[in-house]
């Protein structure tokens, strides 16, 4: 993969935008094709939602990646997967009217 950094950053966030709107549900409280990552914490859940752990790991990415040596992957790919992550949070964010909503009874 020898894209243009733009180009690498742009298709990787049409990636992972085209794939969570494939997996995730179409709409908010409908099922997709995966479960809903939500936890038990006593009388509470806490609802992972998708675009929470992609910005996790989109963290971890970065900071495993850029000036650690821990993983030194190329630049087009480095930036291709920044730029899924980026895809996944923003369908997370802009597809659903729950998406602020974390811990709830």
């Amino acid at each position: 993969m020898n894209l243009a950094p733009a180009a690498s950053l742009s298709l990787g966030v049409l990636v992972g935008f085209g794939a969570a709107k494939l997996v995730a549900g179409p709409v908010t409280g409908a099922a997709g094709m995966l479960p809903s990552l939500i936890l038990p914490a006593g009388n509470w859940q806490v609802h992972l939602h998708h675009w929470l752990w992609a910005s996790i790991l989109l963290a971890a990415l970065f900071l495993v990646t850029d000036g650690t040596g821990l993983w030194t992957p190329n630049a087009a790919l480095k930036t291709f997967l920044y730029g899924a992550l980026a895809g996944i949070i923003l369908q997370g964010i802009f597809c659903y009217s729950d998406w602020r909503r974390i811990v709830y009874r």
